[in-house]
């Protein structure tokens, strides 16, 4: 199932919609489908993230080199 949402752009953000999606050869739905998946994939994971940091420095894990250094 799919829902159609319309939404407004101003002109200058149309344009650039419209000469990457001619440079992408993609269609401009598409090319906007994927942004907003984009979108909601990183809030998604700055959410998880932001629950896992506490118990990651309780662990003593504060950077991504500790991880490395763990999983190596």
């Amino acid at each position: 199932m799919s829902e159609t949402i319309p939404i407004t752009l101003s002109n200058e953000l149309a344009a650039e919609v419209d000469a990457l999606s001619e440079a992408d050869g993609i269609p401009r739905d598409e090319l906007v489908r994927n942004a907003v998946e984009a979108y909601v994939a990183e809030r998604r994971f700055d959410e998880l993230r932001a629950r896992v940091i506490p118990q990651a420095q309780r662990a003593g894990f504060f950077t991504d080199e500790d991880v490395f250094r763990e999983i190596s």
